[in-house]
Parts: structure tokens; sequence; C-alpha cells
């Protein structure tokens, strides 16, 4: 879950038309609600996960940022608003404060060795684009679980869609392995951990309320105690 510094109050987002499917081999509506994250002088990538205009991608994208751009595949521009954060799991969420008409479904379960994979993002700056591979395995990283794939993914990638051929995100890319000899390794935090880390649930109607709320109210009790035990020192 969160970590002291990002505990939430869970909030509902409103998910995707189920209605809304994807025929293997058609690329279009994927990439329809794939995102190309603008943060300062970096570029990562994100999925619209609900068309009130929520948008998952990976934290390090935006971290430090003074200001975020998301790009749609029709060329519009959004600034967004950074909603929520959990540097641990590496996953945001933003605000386009737009509805959208494409969104991504999402899978909670992580799919079997072998399965189809497109990653779908801005490799090199390369905007909207997308590589196949299969789900390779789990591996285990400082005590995370992460969805494994061979997809080719680069800089730029990160924060964008892994989808498996329902059309079905299944995970959010967070990092591949580099070195000599190393190729094919790439790694992506599985929607289920991303969505419990930022205290999401899906469901029919999207709790802006509670998604506008930064922290939990006890922990902003517990700063202002602090803070008024330092003045009085």
């Amino acid at each position: 879950m969160a970590t002291e510094s990002e505990k939430y109050d869970v909030a509902e987002f409103r998910k995707c038309n189920e209605s809304y499917k994807i025929v293997p081999g058609k690329m279009q509506p994927l990439l329809a609600a794939t995102v190309v994250v603008r943060a300062g002088s970096g570029i990562g990538s994100g999925f619209i996960v609900s068309q009130d205009g929520l948008v998952l991608t990976a934290c390090h994208v935006i971290d430090g940022a003074k200001q975020v751009v998301v790009k749609t595949l029709d060329g519009r521009e959004f600034e967004a608003r950074i909603l929520r954060k959990n540097h641990k799991f590496d996953v945001a969420l933003l605000s386009t404060g737009m509805l959208h008409n494409a969104c991504l479904p999402v899978r909670l379960e992580v799919p079997g060795q072998g399965v189809p994979i497109f990653a779908l993002g801005a490799p090199r700056g390369l905007e909207f684009s997308v590589s196949k591979g299969i789900v390779s395995g789990q591996a285990k990283i400082d005590d995370l679980q992460y969805l494994q794939t061979d997809a080719s993914i680069s800089p730029g990638n990160s924060g964008g869609p892994l989808v498996d051929d329902t059309g079905h995100s299944v995970a959010i890319v967070t990092s591949k392995m580099v070195g000599m000899g190393v190729e094919g390794v790439a790694f992506g935090i599985p929607i289920k951990a991303a969505l419990n880390a930022l205290e999401l649930s899906m469901g029919e109607n999207t709790d802006f309320k509670r998604l506008n709320q930064s922290i939990k109210s006890t922990n902003v009790q517990k700063q202002q105690e602090q803070s008024k035990g330092g003045e009085d020192d």
C-alpha cells in the first residue's frame, strides 16, 4: 500500500464501459486511450483509465515536475494535475480535468507465461508506438512483484500500459534491465498492485471529493500537531 507520507482515503473511480472491447490486431482504440506525458524536459507515457479524465502513469515520470502535460492521439494537450503517487510502487494518478471518449479497460489478474503482450507508449520520444512480446514470467525485486516481458521497452515507455490480447491493461511499464548481453527483460507493476498502492477501487462513479484530498486527515492532523509543537520550543 502507500507509504506513510503517501496514505490516501480509498477512492472509487468510474471504470471503462465493459462494452468497450478491443479486437486483437486493431491498435487504434488502444492508442486512442494511450497518452504521452511531458513533465519538465522529460517524456513518458500513460493511459486513460477512466473517461472522467483519470490517467495512470509511472511516478518517476512526473515526480518533481512543476508542470505536467498530457497529449492524446488526436493531438490535443491537457495540463494535468497530480492527484496521487506512490514512490515505492512507482505509480501515479493524474487528472486532465476533461471527459474523454477513449478509455483503456484494466484487468486485475496477471496473465500467465507466454500470453501475448503489447507495450504502448513513446519510446525515445516516438509517440504512440507499439511493440509486441509475451509475458516472460513474474519477478520479485525488492519485495515487489513485477510482470516480466520481452516486449521492446525504451526510455519514454515508462508509465505506459502493457496490454493483453483482449485489449485490457494488465500492468504499468516501470523499468527494464540493461547491461552487457542483456536483451528483452522489462518490468511492469501489475494493475491490481498499482490500484492498491494508490488506494483506488473501480466502480460506477468517480469520487472526486476523495481523489482531491492529498492524504488522510489523520496524517494531516499529526503533521499540524508536530508543527505546533515545534513552534512552542
